[in-house]
């Protein structure tokens, strides 16, 4: 076999060694030196995977030629026997060439293939001749196969080669698969999964990554992300988006199932699925919003995508909520009656403007959600209604939903100018030269009863105090209501307004100026004894993420 056999003889013939003659010999000391090929590789001037430079004979001026060695078996061959047969020796079989010829490499390829058979691998089934021929053959990215091909039970085949493999059906052709996305492919199920066959290699995505058709959807991949399969609705919705150069970018994960529908995450968004829906993106600080609400089982499926709302706005229609979004007051939902009364009420166009918390609960049942310009309250005895401005700091200022309940009704413009508010315990007058101040209790039958701010009282002018013997008094415009103990109310009625009479007695704290229409929003106060989180957190804005 020729192992301590050098050519160093007399005229170049061989000089072996008798002690390492016999097969076993032989073979266990060409076994032996392999190993110490391998375990030295750059103590040796041929190595494997890649092109090496090879002499035709030791004469120098013979030449050389570029050789690649494709394994460590054929390099420890090109150490031993460092010279490549010409074309002469090759013609000449086991006899002599030209004056440039070697045979040791000659020689033992003749000696294999009287003892093996021709070595010339499996063969590349007859449908992918063609198309492993056009990607290089053996020395494109495929290289030799590794085995012979399957026949699958629908009538495709695959084969694989040393750099990937290789499809073939009657609907998709012939096509390869390579790296990552054959990972992602196998992981999937392969030509049997919902993917099918291949229907094109894969091609380079601008500014990084590959893409690759497939007859039941797409795999896409990245170094960010690494490879993942898009179908179906979703794929269809993603496509609509831009795919890799819309705003979601690639995917980072494969398709999830969820309740009465599926979902699928991509670097900057994700896409939602329902039959009676479709494929739906929902991406940045909305998606954050119907995250840490609970999701679609809370808000329930996008029904489209976000769309651009005033001042630089953008809000999306969920099937349970509308999510509303600006810069300055995050995203936040709404959902059921004050949904519907906000959008009734024009919504971002409306004197509320933006929402700027999610919806609170209150333990004695009901709910309030903050906006920019004041809130919404709901219960079911009295429905979903707005209180702004100087009201609503009326509102908090007198104890908020424990002092007087929940809002009837919105505010209502009073034939004497201003405008007024009924709750489930008291109601909240305003005009813009006084301020806006509760009334309640037998004070508020008293002041109905005299009118209210059409009649001779006026507009109250401070919140009710109590007196020494357990009553309350509350100024008005051009009088007093007095209650005792006992509840029972008496109106005084002064000939002039004590604002007009300069009275010191009646002076009152500067008013709130309400601003555009009503009034502009006020400083966040006041408490909530209800259970709910508390009124400052119904106006107050978040962070667009």
């Amino acid at each position: 076999m020729g192992y301590a056999c050098p050519d160093s003889g007399p005229g170049g013939t061989a000089n072996c060694d008798p002690t390492q003659g016999g097969f076993f010999q032989q073979v266990y000391r060409a076994a032996w030196q392999l190993k110490v090929y391998r375990a030295f590789p750059n103590s040796y001037n041929y190595k494997p995977f890649q092109n090496n430079t090879i002499q035709w004979h030791p004469n120098a001026s013979c030449g050389t030629s570029s050789v690649r060695i494709e394994n460590w078996a054929t390099a420890a061959l090109y150490i031993y026997t460092p010279y490549r047969p010409n074309q002469a020796a090759l013609n000449a079989g086991w006899g002599t060439g030209d004056g440039c010829s070697s045979y040791g490499n000659r020689n033992f390829y003749n000696y294999y293939r009287a003892w093996f058979g021709t070595p010339s691998g499996p063969p590349v089934a007859q449908e992918l001749v063609a198309f492993y021929e056009s990607l290089g053959g053996s020395n494109g990215f495929l290289g030799a196969p590794t085995g012979t091909a399957s026949v699958y039970n629908n009538g495709g085949l695959g084969q694989g080669f040393q750099g990937g493999s290789m499809y073939w059906s009657n609907a998709a052709g012939a096509s390869a698969v390579k790296g990552a996305v054959r990972a992602e492919y196998w992981d999937s199920g392969s030509w049997s999964g919902p993917l099918g066959f291949p229907r094109a290699t894969e091609n380079q995505i601008p500014g990084g990554g590959v893409v690759q058709q497939f007859q039941g959807g797409t795999i896409y991949w990245s170094h960010a992300t690494g490879a993942y399969h898009v179908r179906g609705a979703i794929r269809t919705a993603y496509v609509a988006s831009g795919e890799t150069n819309g705003p979601l970018r690639f995917p980072i994960g494969r398709e999830r199932s969820l309740a009465g529908g599926a979902m699928q995450e991509f670097q900057s968004g994700t896409i939602y699925w329902k039959h009676a829906t479709g494929g739906v993106p929902v991406r940045g600080a909305v998606r954050s919003a119907l995250l840490t609400s609970g999701g679609v089982d809370v808000l329930g499926y996008p029904m489209r995508g976000e769309v651009s709302a005033p001042s630089g706005g953008v809000q999306q229609e969920f099937e349970f909520a509308t999510v509303f979004w600006t810069h300055a007051s995050g995203a936040h939902p709404m959902r059921g009656a004050m949904r519907a009364a906000y959008v009734a009420a024009g919504g971002p166009q409306s004197s509320l403007l933006y929402p700027t918390s999610t919806e609170s609960r209150y333990a004695t049942g009901g709910a309030g959600q903050g906006f920019q310009s004041g809130s919404m309250y709901w219960h079911p005895d009295t429905g979903a209604h707005p209180v702004r401005a100087a009201v609503r700091k009326a509102f908090w200022d007198a104890g908020s939903i424990a002092a007087l309940g929940f809002p009837l009704s919105g505010e209502n413009s009073t034939p004497a100018g201003g405008v007024e508010q009924h709750f489930q315990k008291g109601s909240i007058y305003w005009r813009h030269d006084v301020g806006a101040y509760p009334v309640q209790g037998p004070a508020l039958s008293a002041y109905q009863g005299a009118k209210g701010t059409g009649g001779a009282l006026g507009f109250p002018i401070a919140v009710a105090t109590r007196t020494a013997d357990g009553g309350t008094t509350q100024r008005f415009e051009r009088g007093i209501i007095t209650v005792d103990k006992f509840g029972n109310a008496r109106v005084a009625i002064t000939a002039s307004s004590p604002l007009a009479r300069g009275d010191e007695q009646a002076a009152v704290e500067p008013p709130e100026d309400p601003g555009a229409e009503v009034g502009p929003g006020v400083s966040s106060e006041g408490e909530d004894d209800e259970g709910g989180i508390g009124e400052e957190a119904l106006n107050q804005p978040h962070a667009a993420q």
